[in-house]
């Protein structure tokens, strides 16, 4: 078979300035694009490590708290709320929800799945 590449291709894509209004994705500050052109790093380079330990820092004083347990979530909101169901929630906790529309709801799903007494 000797298929030949798509018109589409040869030409470089266009994407279109749109200003986007809704929960999210949503339009980035320009620093911030201005941050992506950067090189990239793999998670194992001394480099990375260090923006990291800044990232931390910047936390910390965000929180304004000493504690050496801060984490920045790469994710949506729900992988926010999925992230502190699993690392505190174990076995036989009870956790108290108060449902007040489809986050309460969300965040009692996930904490089904990681508790067996759970207070509606």
């Amino acid at each position: 078979m000797n298929l030949q590449p798509p018109e589409c291709l040869k030409k470089p894509m266009h994407v279109p300035s749109k200003l986007l209004m809704g929960p999210g994705p949503s339009n980035s500050p320009p620093q911030v694009l201005q941050a992506m052109l950067n090189p990239l790093l793999g998670h194992l380079h001394p480099e990375f490590t260090q923006i990291m330990d800044e990232v931390k820092e910047g936390l910390r004083y965000l929180f304004q708290t000493k504690s050496e347990v801060v984490c920045c979530v790469s994710g949506t909101g729900h992988a926010g709320m999925e992230a502190t169901m699993c690392n505190l929630l174990e076995p036989n906790d009870v956790i108290l929800i108060a449902q007040n529309g489809i986050w309460g709801e969300r965040a009692a799903e996930m904490a089904c799945r990681h508790v067996i007494h759970l207070m509606l």
